[in-house]
C-alpha cells in the first residue's frame, strides 16, 4: 500500500538534509555506543553469571551458557529441513537462535547458498549485505562470544523489523555469528527489541547493555562430529506420508490448480527436474502441501499460476501460501519471502484479507485458512496455512498448520497460550492474514 506522503515528494534539498541528519545520527549512536560499552565492561565482568542449558540439534548436543537466553529453547525435529533452536520472550522482544546448516543442504529460512566447507566468509557477507539493504546501522565494537572453543566476533546492527506487530516496524539490536564446525555451518543470532524512545543516549545505553549481556556467551559441544540427522533423513525424502488433515474435507473443496499436470504437478515437475513430486498430507479444503523439500536436497521448480503472474518455486513454503490464497481467495501472487507474506500483502492484490497481530492483546488466534508469517529476524523466514484450531475459552490450546520445505510430513502443531501462538521451530510468528 502506498504511503500517503508519496503524493507530495520532498524536494532535493529536503532529501539531502534528511540523508545528512540520518548519517549524523548513526555516527553519534556509534560513538555513544562505544563509550557505553567501555564504561560498562568492568561492571559486566564482575556481575555476569551466565545460565546454562543443554539441547540437541541436528544430532549434536550443545551446551549453551548465556544470560541472553530469554526462555526455554524450542528445537526442530531431527528430520525438519530447518535445523533451528529458538528461544523467544516478549515485551520487550528477545530472541536467541542457533541454526545448524549441514554441508550439502540449504536453509529455507535464510538466503544462503548450499552449505560447504570454507563458506563462513560468504555467509557473513550475505548477512552484512542483507542488513544494509534493510537500512541497518552497524554498531562499533560488536561483542565477541565463544563458539566451540573459538572466540568469534560477529556483526551487530540496529535494524527495524516486524517483531511482534505486522503493521509497525520496531527497532532491534541484533548480533549475528557464523562459524564452521562438524561438517556444518552454524548461525547464532541474538536479538533484542529497543524502546520506542529515539533519544541517542537511550539507544546507546540499551545497545551497550545488550552487548555486555551477550559477551559472556559460550556454546560448546563434545560430539560435533555426530552425523547430521537432517542429512540422514534425505535417504527417505521420497517416502510418502500417511498424514491426514485434522479437518474433514469440505464437499465443495478447492479443485486442482489449472497449471498442474497430475497430483502436485507430478508430470511437469518430473519432466523439468527429473524428480518425482508427491502429496505430503491431505491438507485443508482440497489444497495440500507437496514434496520434495528444496532445503533437504530437492530442486526448485519455477511456476506461474497464470500468464504474467509473479512466479513461485515448487515446493518452497511461499508456493503453498500463494497457491492457497490464489485458489481460496483470489489473491494475485505477489513478491514475498516467508517472513514477508503477511506484511507485504496489499488489498490491491485482491481477496479482502486483513492482518492480525500475534499477541495476547489482539484478535484471538489463527483459524482454518489463515496464513502465518514466521521469523522476521531471519533473512527469508517461513510461512504456513492453518488447517485446524483447538483453543478453549481461556485462549489455551493449539493450531495445526500445513507447510512446505520444513517438517518432514508437511504438518506441525503449534501451542497457543492466552490467545498467542507460541514460539515454533521456524521462529516466532509475528502475524497472520485472514479472510472474513
Amino acid at each position: 500500500m502506498q504511503d500517503a506522503t508519496s503524493m507530495n515528494p520532498p524536494s532535493e534539498e529536503r532529501r539531502h538534509l534528511r540523508t545528512v541528519f540520518s548519517t549524523l545520527f548513526s555516527i553519534i549512536v556509534l560513538i555513544a555506543f562505544s563509550l557505553f560499552v567501555s564504561s560498562n565492561s568492568a561492571t559486566h565482568a564482575a556481575s555476569s553469571t551466565p545460565t546454562q542449558t543443554t539441547i540437541t540439534l541436528d544430532g549434536v548436543t550443545l551446551s549453551v551458557d548465556s544470560k541472553a537466553v530469554p526462555a526455554p529453547f524450542v528445537v526442530s525435529q531431527p528430520d525438519n529441513a530447518v535445523q533451528m533452536a529458538s528461544a523467544v520472550a516478549q515485551r520487550p522482544y528477545r530472541e536467541f537462535q542457533i541454526e545448524s546448516i549441514p554441508f550439502s543442504t540449504t536453509s529455507s529460512v535464510e538466503r544462503f547458498p548450499v552449505a560447504a566447507s570454507g563458506k563462513e566468509g560468504s555467509f557473513r557477507s550475505i548477512l552484512h549485505s542483507y542488513r544494509l539493504s534493510q537500512g541497518g546501522t552497524g554498531l562499533a565494537s560488536p561483542p565477541t562470544i565463544t563458539i566451540f572453543g573459538k572466540q568469534v566476533q560477529g556483526e551487530t546492527n540496529l535494524v527495524r523489523l516486524h517483531l511482534t506487530d505486522a503493521s509497525t516496524l520496531q527497532t532491534a539490536v541484533m548480533s549475528e555469528y557464523v562459524v564452521e564446525a562438524g561438517s556444518r555451518l552454524w548461525l547464532i543470532r541474538i536479538s533484542q527489541e529497543q524502546v520506542s524512545d529515539t533519544q541517542i543516549s537511550t539507544l546507546a545505553s540499551q545497545s551497550a547493555t545488550f552487548a555486555n549481556t551477550i559477551s559472556a556467551t559460550k556454546i560448546s559441544s563434545t560430539n560435533l562430529g555426530h552425523p547430521s540427522t537432517l542429512v540422514a533423513s534425505l535417504a527417505q525424502e521420497k517416502a510418502r506420508t500417511s498424514a491426514v488433515s485434522p479437518n474433514a474435507v469440505n464437499p465443495n473443496a478447492i479443485g486442482t490448480p489449472s497449471w498442474w499436470s497430475g497430483t502436485c504437478n507430478y508430470n511437469n515437475f518430473l519432466r523439468d527436474t527429473g524428480w518425482e513430486a508427491w502429496k505430503m498430507n491431505s491438507g485443508y479444503n482440497g489444497v495440500y502441501p507437496c514434496g520434495p523439500r528444496p532445503s533437504a536436497g530437492g530442486p526448485d521448480h519455477l511456476v506461474q499460476f497464470y500468464s504474467g503472474s509473479w512466479g513461485a518455486y515448487e515446493f518452497e513454503c511461499v508456493e503453498l501460501a500463494l497457491r492457497w490464497m490464489y485458489q481460496a481467495y483470489g489473491v494475485k501472487p505477489y513478491k514475498a519471502n516467508g517472513n514477508q507474506i503477511v506484511n507485504n500483502y496489499s488489498t490491491s492484490y485482491g481477496g479482502g484479507l486483513r492482518v492480525i497481530h500475534n499477541n495476547t492483546a489482539c484478535c484471538g488466534y489463527p483459524k482454518p485458512g489463515d496464513i502465518l508469517s514466521y521469523c522476521s529476524t531471519c533473512t527469508n523466514g517461513h510461512t504456513s496455512v492453518t488447517m485446524s484450531s483447538s483453543v478453549n475459552s481461556s485462549g489455551n490450546g493449539s493450531v495445526t498448520v500445513m507447510e512446505e520445505n520444513a517438517s518432514y510430513g508437511g504438518m506441525q502443531t503449534l501451542t497457543v497460550t492466552n490467545y498467542e501462538v507460541q514460539n515454533s521451530p521456524e521462529g516466532w510468528i509475528y502475524g497472520y492474514l485472514r479472510h472474513d
